[in-house]
């Protein structure tokens, strides 16, 4: 049943950054230590027809060390601005949503496709994919480092950065990939990622 205390709506601000593998261990080298913590995610993506794709928006599954999971949609509204909501679901929940490979999404998620004028709240599995996760307070904001496994095997790295204050937040990121000599190699979000890989399989 949802609730409000089981629904969370929130403004994410992030830089994000394609790393090598290199680069992805040296940072982790460096950062990890036990103020961090490390998260094993599955996360499962749902549209119908590119229709949110085309709408900018993401709708998601995430199960979270197979101890919690959340359904949640993303929308940007801005270029490092994104709206969520999110509502927590049992793993039980979660995983049957996925196996069933479509999607009904809770009233609060149902609400918010209906502000941007959506109206379907049923959507087919379009990709999956895990991700092994660190993460660790930084500075003034989150430091996230992800090893993400695509549907067709293939691995890729990624650096992101949770912020309050993108002014500051800007500084604090670039002077971090200078700090470690990593290029500005801005990365695509993950859906675009696993849909391309989805393509190729």
């Amino acid at each position: 049943m949802v609730t409000k205390d089981n629904v969370h709506r929130e403004l994410e601000q992030e830089f994000k950054n394609t790393l090598t593998q290199t680069d992805y261990y040296k940072l982790l080298a460096h950062f990890k230590t036990d103020k961090g913590r490390m998260l094993q995610l599955t996360n499962a993506y749902f549209d119908q027809d590119d229709h949110l794709k085309n709408h900018g928006m993401a709708l998601r599954i995430r199960v979270i060390n197979q101890g919690r999971a959340e359904m949640t949609l993303k929308y940007a509204i801005g270029p490092l601005q994104k709206a969520e909501t999110t509502v927590a679901l049992s793993v039980d929940e979660a995983y049957s949503w996925i196996d069933s490979g479509r999607l009904t999404v809770a009233k609060p998620i149902g609400d918010a496709l209906l502000e941007q004028q959506i109206t379907t709240i049923t959507f087919p599995l379009v990709t999956a994919m895990t991700t092994k996760r660190y993460e660790l307070p930084y500075q003034t904001g989150l430091l996230v480092l992800d090893q993400v496994t695509f549907s067709d095997k293939t691995i890729d790295f990624e650096l992101e950065y949770e912020v309050t204050d993108l002014a500051i937040g800007q500084k604090e990121f670039s002077a971090l990939l200078h700090q470690f000599n990593i290029p500005r190699i801005v990365s695509a979000p993950k859906i675009e990622r696993a849909l391309a890989h989805e393509s190729k399989r």
